[in-house]
Protein backbone atom coordinates (compact mmCIF):
# COMPACT_ATOMS: atom_id res chain seq x y z
CA UNK A 1 0.00 0.00 0.00
CA UNK A 2 1.25 3.65 -1.19
CA UNK A 3 -0.30 7.04 -0.22
CA UNK A 4 -2.98 8.34 -1.81
CA UNK A 5 -4.71 4.58 -2.67
CA UNK A 6 -7.98 4.10 -1.58
CA UNK A 7 -9.88 0.94 -1.60
CA UNK A 8 -13.37 0.76 -2.45
CA UNK A 9 -16.06 -0.65 -0.17
CA UNK A 10 -18.84 -3.26 -1.81
CA UNK A 11 -22.24 -1.76 -1.59
CA UNK A 12 -22.93 -3.68 1.35
CA UNK A 13 -20.78 -1.47 3.35
CA UNK A 14 -22.08 2.07 2.05
CA UNK A 15 -24.14 2.64 5.23
CA UNK A 16 -20.49 2.11 7.72
CA UNK A 17 -18.67 5.24 8.65
CA UNK A 18 -14.96 4.62 8.60
CA UNK A 19 -14.46 7.09 11.53
CA UNK A 20 -16.57 5.36 13.31
CA UNK A 21 -15.17 1.60 12.68
CA UNK A 22 -12.20 2.94 12.93
CA UNK A 23 -12.93 4.65 16.03
CA UNK A 24 -10.27 4.83 19.27
CA UNK A 25 -11.41 2.28 21.82
CA UNK A 26 -13.83 3.18 24.21
CA UNK A 27 -12.06 4.43 27.35
CA UNK A 28 -12.71 1.83 30.46
CA UNK A 29 -13.50 -1.05 27.66
CA UNK A 30 -9.89 -3.43 26.70
CA UNK A 31 -9.31 -6.84 26.13
CA UNK A 32 -7.31 -8.63 28.79
CA UNK A 33 -5.99 -12.21 29.22
CA UNK A 34 -6.98 -13.90 32.29
CA UNK A 35 -3.27 -13.89 33.61
CA UNK A 36 -2.91 -10.21 33.04
CA UNK A 37 -6.13 -9.41 35.52
CA UNK A 38 -5.39 -11.91 38.13
CA UNK A 39 -7.08 -10.77 41.66
CA UNK A 40 -9.07 -8.33 40.17
CA UNK A 41 -12.67 -7.87 39.23
CA UNK A 42 -14.63 -6.17 36.49
CA UNK A 43 -18.13 -5.92 35.90
CA UNK A 44 -18.44 -7.74 33.24
CA UNK A 45 -16.27 -10.20 31.78
CA UNK A 46 -16.68 -11.50 27.96
CA UNK A 47 -14.66 -15.50 27.42
CA UNK A 48 -14.18 -16.43 24.12
CA UNK A 49 -14.16 -20.50 23.40
CA UNK A 50 -12.67 -21.20 20.26
CA UNK A 51 -13.18 -23.90 18.08
CA UNK A 52 -11.27 -27.24 18.46
CA UNK A 53 -8.77 -28.31 16.21
CA UNK A 54 -6.98 -31.22 15.98
CA UNK A 55 -3.90 -29.59 17.76
CA UNK A 56 -5.23 -27.71 20.37
CA UNK A 57 -2.81 -27.87 23.06
CA UNK A 58 -5.83 -26.66 25.15
CA UNK A 59 -9.10 -27.79 24.59
CA UNK A 60 -11.12 -25.20 25.80
CA UNK A 61 -14.57 -26.65 24.09
CA UNK A 62 -13.17 -29.81 25.95
CA UNK A 63 -12.96 -28.64 29.42
CA UNK A 64 -16.37 -27.06 28.85
CA UNK A 65 -18.07 -30.15 27.96
CA UNK A 66 -16.28 -31.56 30.90
CA UNK A 67 -17.61 -29.58 33.01
CA UNK A 68 -20.99 -29.86 32.28
CA UNK A 69 -21.27 -33.84 32.24
CA UNK A 70 -18.94 -33.99 35.41
CA UNK A 71 -15.88 -36.03 34.06
CA UNK A 72 -12.63 -36.02 35.08
CA UNK A 73 -9.92 -33.26 33.88
CA UNK A 74 -7.09 -34.78 32.52
CA UNK A 75 -4.23 -33.92 34.88
CA UNK A 76 -2.56 -32.41 32.15
CA UNK A 77 -5.38 -29.96 31.37
CA UNK A 78 -5.96 -29.34 34.98
CA UNK A 79 -4.34 -26.09 34.92
CA UNK A 80 -6.32 -24.95 32.24
CA UNK A 81 -9.46 -26.03 33.64
CA UNK A 82 -8.33 -23.24 36.94
CA UNK A 83 -7.75 -20.80 34.38
CA UNK A 84 -11.33 -20.79 32.54
CA UNK A 85 -12.46 -20.65 36.50
CA UNK A 86 -10.51 -17.71 37.35
CA UNK A 87 -11.71 -16.09 33.96
CA UNK A 88 -15.35 -17.31 35.16
CA UNK A 89 -14.87 -15.45 38.53
CA UNK A 90 -13.48 -12.27 37.39
CA UNK A 91 -17.07 -11.13 36.51
CA UNK A 92 -18.75 -9.12 38.99
CA UNK A 93 -22.23 -8.28 37.33
CA UNK A 94 -22.07 -9.94 33.90
CA UNK A 95 -19.93 -12.66 32.18
CA UNK A 96 -20.41 -13.67 28.72
CA UNK A 97 -18.92 -16.89 27.56
CA UNK A 98 -18.67 -17.27 23.69
CA UNK A 99 -18.90 -20.45 22.28
CA UNK A 100 -18.27 -21.43 18.46
CA UNK A 101 -21.49 -21.80 16.23
CA UNK A 102 -21.11 -25.19 15.11
CA UNK A 103 -22.53 -28.67 16.29
CA UNK A 104 -20.38 -28.75 19.55
CA UNK A 105 -20.79 -25.18 20.51
CA UNK A 106 -24.19 -25.62 20.14
CA UNK A 107 -24.54 -28.65 22.57
CA UNK A 108 -22.36 -27.13 24.98
CA UNK A 109 -24.44 -24.02 25.03
CA UNK A 110 -27.75 -26.55 25.20
CA UNK A 111 -26.39 -27.88 28.38
CA UNK A 112 -24.94 -24.78 30.02
CA UNK A 113 -29.10 -23.22 29.61
CA UNK A 114 -29.89 -26.26 31.60
CA UNK A 115 -27.86 -25.52 34.35
CA UNK A 116 -29.13 -21.45 34.35
CA UNK A 117 -27.30 -20.07 32.37
CA UNK A 118 -29.00 -17.49 30.07
CA UNK A 119 -28.45 -18.70 26.29
CA UNK A 120 -29.04 -16.16 23.72
CA UNK A 121 -28.91 -16.75 20.06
Amino acid sequence: HTGGRMLAAGAALKEHDAAQVFAPQQPGLSAQTVHSFKGEDCDAVMIVVRRHYGTDPTSQLELWEAAISGAEVDAEKEEERRVMFVALTRAARYCLVALPDDQRGRAVADACGGLGFVVIG
